[in-house]
């Protein structure tokens, strides 16, 4: 289960309400475990990442997962010195919507003019989070969408490869 909150997957696949604690912490176990290192890059994503760092561009993490986790994460793909916010989708042990973790991102970045800040996502949250803060946003088809969720959520802009996205934010903003 990638992608949204883990009770927005519970729900979805019809688990009881009642077995929603129990089966969070079980997930929580395994993917500390297992999970965490069963991820891979994507093939040309440093180097967009390298790209951006080396024009001065603040990168952050905005997840539903939480920041420890996030943080585990980008310290095995050892790429977590190019971001400089981290923001989780769990506080306090309360779940928290993209929309949300996504402000949390922008007040640990000094609180930029959203306008400015493009979120980049592979999911529907990822494009409504961005949207209700005031971000454009990017959507790239490499991820976990389901089919058809990227045109109904109607991101700003869609990518297919690290390369399209190095170049369309290269471009940034991009003329009507």
């Amino acid at each position: 289960m990638i992608g949204p909150a883990i009770v927005d997957n519970l729900n979805r696949q019809g688990l009881p309400v009642e077995l929603h604690g129990a089966a969070t912490l079980a997930y929580r176990a395994r993917h500390l475990e297992v999970g965490l290192f069963q991820a891979s890059l994507i093939p040309g994503i440093v180097e967009v990442l390298d790209r951006l760092v080396a024009r001065g561009i603040p990168l952050s993490v905005a997840t539903a997962k939480p920041v420890a986790q996030a943080i585990t994460t980008l310290e095995y793909f050892d790429i977590a010195e190019r971001f400089t916010v981290v923001a989780g989708g769990v506080a306090d042990g309360v779940p928290r919507s993209k929309a949300v973790i996504v402000a949390d991102a922008l007040a640990q970045m000094g609180g930029p003019d959203p306008a400015r800040v493009v979120m980049v996502g592979d999911r529907r949250h990822d494009v409504d989070g961005g949207r209700v803060n005031g971000c454009p946003t990017i959507a790239v088809t490499w991820g976990f969408a389901e089919p058809g969720e990227l045109p109904r959520c109607a991101p700003d802009r869609v990518v297919e490869t690290p390369e399209q996205l190095a170049a369309l934010l290269a471009a940034w903003p991009p003329r009507a």
